[in-house]
């Protein structure tokens, strides 16, 4: 029987300077019964909060070391959401000059047909992003069950887990902060040198 690992994953971005962070808690029962838990957290810089939880949720799984049912409590509605729309976007793919598959966005728009009966139609209304970032997430479910859940902040488990990610997200910040300003003041080259990727 697949062991039962609850993960919890919340984001901070901080669009001023185009940093985000994930931060993840891991929670699974031992044989003997106690609850064991373990907190990771990362922050990128030139990243946007979708990019950071789909990358968040990608490595979380692929760092599981056996297959297990997964259920996975974010109050990102763009990981919790996702299964509806993947299964979509990949059915109405469309091949690129390059030979890649390129999911599409799609809309249902009403038509009207000649004889004056109206239809409904799927229109695809243009690639999605983070294409690879969803292919990854898509892959790193290997053998596990995977299931979301759509939670608010409220709980505590789920706040704890959205203070680490914003304490990462603030330290590479303030960590790239440091770095310019220690390289004016030692002047070696122009801050323009240094600067964040932003």
């Amino acid at each position: 029987m697949a062991k039962f690992v609850k993960i919890i994953i919340a984001i901070c971005a901080l669009t001023d300077c185009r940093i985000a962070a994930y931060a993840a808690k891991l929670l699974y029962k031992l044989p003997d019964g106690s609850v064991h838990h373990k907190e990771i957290s990362l922050a990128m810089h030139d990243c946007t909060g979708n990019q950071a939880v789909l990358y968040g949720a990608a490595a979380v799984l692929n760092a599981l070391k056996y297959p297990c049912r997964v259920e996975i409590i974010t109050p990102v509605n763009y990981l919790a959401h996702n299964q509806q729309f993947t299964s979509k976007w990949r059915e109405h793919a469309i091949v690129d000059e390059t030979g890649r598959r390129v999911w599409q966005k799609t809309a249902e728009v009403k038509e009207t047909n000649d004889d004056g009966t109206e239809v409904i139609k799927t229109r695809k209304i243009g690639p999605i992003a983070n294409q690879e970032l969803w292919e990854k997430l898509l892959e790193s479910y290997g053998e596990h069950q995977v299931t979301y859940m759509y939670a608010r902040d409220s709980s505590s488990d789920l706040s704890t887990v959205a203070d680490l990610a914003r304490s990462a997200a603030f330290k590479l910040k303030n960590e790239s902060r440091k770095s310019v300003t220690r390289t004016k003041q030692e002047g070696n080259g122009s801050a323009d040198d240094v600067l964040p990727p932003w």
